[in-house]
C-alpha cells in the first residue's frame, strides 16, 4: 500500500512538471523563446523547463541599478540561453562524439555556473574576485549545434581592472601550477582526440571570448600550448588564426613532412608566432625537420631538447619556467609589417590586417599571399591566381594615417590616395568570396575588457572614448555620446565635432559581447546623429563603434529591460 502510494506521488509530481508553463523573459530572442511553448519531451527537458523558471525569476530580482549586475547580466542571461538552446532536442545526438562531454554532464555545468554567478550578484559583490578559482563553465558551439565545457583556473592574484594574460591548453596541461604565474588557464575541454578542425576552432574561440567576460583578459597576451596531437594542434589553428596567439609551446608535437604532407608547408607562414618547440630525444615522434623548415623560413622559433620520452611533465609539472619564460617574453603586435599566410580554405582568409578574396571558394583551395609595408608603401610581393583582391585594414601601429599610401603589385599601383581605416584593391575583376571576418578576435577582446572591465589597451591608439579627442589633418576633434544610458529600449547616438569627416563618409555600427554585428546604422546617420531601437535585442552591454576617416570611437551602451 506505502509503495503503490508513493508510486502514485511521484507520478502526479512528474505529471505536474511536465504541465509545467513557463513565460519566456523579455530578454530571450523570438527563436529561442518559441522553443518553450512545446511540451517537454524527455524528463532531461522538464528538468531543463524547471531551472528556466527558476533562473530567469532570480535574475528578474538582481538589483539592476548595482554596477556589477550590469556588468555581468549579460553572461548570466547567455548561460540561461544555453538551456534553451538545449531544450527538446535529442539529447544524445551525433553532434556529440567520445571526446566530448555529454549534454547531461554540461547542463549540469550550466546550472552551477547560475548559481554561482547569482549567489554573488544577489548580494551586490564582484562575481569574480576570486584568487585561485577552478570552475567548469559551459559554453554553445555554433559550428556542431552542442554544449561544451570547460575548466577555467584563475590566478592567485586576480584583479578586476588589471588583465591577466591566458593560455588555452590543447591537450594534458599545467593545471593549478600556473595560478600562481598570474596566468588564467583554459582546459579539460574534450576527452578525447578531436578531429573535427572546424568544431574544433569554433570551440577555442568560444571558450576564450566565454572566459574573457568573466575574468579580465589581456587581448595582447593570449598563448597556447598542448602536448603531442595536442601540440600539432597548437601549431594548425595559429597558421590559421595568425592573429590568436602571442606566442605557442607545442610539446612534443607529432607533425612531421610524411606524414603531414599536405599541411607541413603551411609552418613556414609562422612569421609572426614565436614558437617554442619543446621535444625529447628519446620520443619516437621527434623529427628535427619541423625546427629546421620553420627556421629556413624566418619564423621566431627555439627548439629545446630534454632527455625524455614521450611525456609532458617536461614543461608542465617538472619545469614550468620553461613554458612561463617564454610566454611572459612574447606579447602580440597585431599590425606587423610583413604578412605571409595560405588559405587552405575560403574561412581562414583573414590573417592580422590583410584580407584576400578569392574567386573559387569551393574546397580546400589552398591559395597563398605575401604582403608587406615599408614606409607608406604596401607591396603585393605574392598573391595567387586564385586571388581577385585585399582588404587591408590600416592604422597608426602600422603606417602614418597622415599621409597617402600606396599599394603596389608588381609595376601596377593600385592604389594612390588618402588612407582609411579599410581600403580595398582589385587584382581581377569578378566576384569573390571571402570569411567576412571584420574584428578579430583581439578587437573583441578589447571591447569586452573595455565594457565590462572599463579599460582600453595601449595598442588602441586610433580608438578613443566618449569625452576624449582626437587629432589628424582634416579630421578635426570627435567624441561619441549615447543618451540614455542606460537605456530601454532607444538610444540617440552622436557624434559630433567631425564636420570634415562626416563629408567624406562615417559608419557606425553596433557589436555584442559576443563580437556579433547586431546593427549598422550607417545609412541612417543624418549628420553624425542616429537612434538605435534596441526593442528586440536581449537586455546587456553592446559596444558602438564609429569610423571617422582614418580614426575611430568607441563607446560601451547598457540596455537595461
Amino acid at each position: 500500500m506505502v509503495f503503490a502510494l508513493t508510486i502514485a506521488i511521484g507520478l502526479s509530481i512528474v505529471s505536474t512538471l511536465y504541465s509545467l508553463t513557463v513565460t519566456p523573459a523579455e530578454w530571450v530572442p523570438a527563436s529561442l523563446a518559441s522553443k518553450i511553448q512545446t511540451s517537454p519531451a524527455s524528463l532531461t527537458d522538464v528538468q531543463i523547463l524547471s531551472n528556466i523558471d527558476t533562473f530567469q525569476n532570480r535574475i528578474a530580482a538582481l538589483n539592476q541599478s548595482n554596477t556589477y549586475v550590469q556588468k555581468f547580466t549579460a553572461q548570466i542571461r547567455e548561460n540561461v540561453l544555453h538551456l534553451y538552446r538545449e531544450y527538446n532536442l535529442n539529447h544524445t545526438r551525433s553532434a556529440y562524439g567520445s571526446m566530448d562531454f555529454t549534454a547531461a554532464e554540461c547542463l549540469g555545468v550550466v546550472k552551477s555556473d547560475l548559481n554561482f554567478y547569482l549567489d554573488r550578484l544577489q548580494t551586490g559583490a564582484n562575481p569574480f574576485y576570486v584568487p585561485g578559482r577552478n570552475m567548469e563553465k559551459a559554453y554553445w558551439n555554433d559550428y556542431s549545434g552542442s554544449l561544451g565545457q570547460y575548466t577555467i583556473l584563475t590566478p592567485n592574484i586576480c584583479l578586476y581592472a588589471t588583465p591577466n594574460p591566458l593560455v588555452i591548453s590543447q591537450q594534458d596541461d599545467p593545471g593549478q601550477r600556473l595560478q600562481s604565474e598570474g596566468y588564467i588557464t583554459l582546459c579539460r575541454f574534450k576527452k578525447d582526440y578531436q578531429f573535427d578542425d572546424n568544431k574544433l576552432q569554433v570551440a577555442i574561440k568560444a571558450m576564450i571570448l566565454d572566459a574573457a567576460r568573466d575574468v579580465h583578459v589581456d587581448p595582447f597576451r593570449v598563448y597556447t600550448t598542448g602536448f603531442s596531437f595536442g601540440a600539432q594542434t597548437c601549431l594548425r589553428v595559429t597558421w590559421r588564426y595568425q592573429d590568436w596567439f602571442a606566442a605557442s609551446v607545442p610539446v612534443h608535437n607529432d607533425l612531421n613532412p610524411v606524414n603531414h604532407a599536405g599541411i607541413w608547408s603551411n609552418l613556414a607562414n609562422l612569421i609572426n608566432t614565436p614558437t617554442r618547440l619543446i621535444n625529447g630525444s628519446g620520443d619516437n615522434y621527434y623529427r628535427d625537420s619541423t625546427y629546421r623548415f620553420m627556421l629556413e623560413n624566418g619564423c621566431p622559433v627555439q627548439e629545446f631538447m630534454i632527455a625524455a620520452g614521450h611525456n609532458a611533465d617536461i614543461p608542465f609539472r617538472d619545469s614550468l619556467s620553461l613554458l612561463v619564460n617564454f610566454l611572459d617574453s612574447n606579447v602580440l603586435n597585431p599590425y606587423p609589417k610583413r604578412v605571409k599566410h595560405n588559405m587552405e580554405f575560403v574561412g581562414y582568409s583573414r590573417a592580422f590586417w590583410v584580407n584576400g578574396k578569392v574567386a573559387n571558394a569551393s574546397g580546400t583551395i589552398n591559395t597563398g599571399f605575401d604582403v608587406s609595408v615599408s614606409g607608406n608603401t604596401i607591396t603585393i610581393t605574392s598573391a595567387d591566381a586564385n586571388i581577385r583582391g585585399f582588404d587591408f585594414y590600416l592604422s597608426d601601429s602600422l603606417l602614418n594615417m597622415n599621409q597617402p599610401v600606396v599599394v603596389v603589385h608588381g609595376s601596377d599601383t593600385l592604389y594612390n590616395s588618402a588612407p582609411s581605416a579599410k581600403i580595398s584593391v582589385t587584382l581581377t575583376a569578378g566576384t569573390y568570396q571571402s570569411s567576412n571576418i571584420e574584428r578579430l578576435l583581439w578587437e573583441e577582446l578589447d571591447s569586452i575588457q573595455y565594457a565590462i572591465f572599463g579599460y582600453r589597451s595601449q595598442y588602441n591608439t586610433t580608438t578613443v572614448e566618449d569625452g576624449q579627442s582626437f587629432s589628424g589633418n582634416a579630421q578635426g576633434n570627435g567624441a561619441l555620446a549615447a543618451a540614455p544610458n542606460p537605456f530601454n529600449p532607444a538610444v540617440t547616438i552622436t557624434v559630433s565635432g567631425c564636420t570634415a569627416a562626416l563629408n567624406s563618409g562615417m559608419s557606425l555600427i553596433i557589436y555584442d559581447l559576443n563580437g556579433r554585428l547586431v546593427a549598422n546604422l550607417t545609412s541612417k546617420l543624418v549628420n553624425g546623429r542616429v537612434t538605435w531601437n534596441a526593442v528586440n535585442m536581449p537586455s546587456g552591454l553592446y559596444v558602438v563603434q564609429s569610423r571617422i576617416g582614418k580614426k575611430s570611437l568607441i563607446k560601451a551602451v547598457t540596455l537595461l529591460k
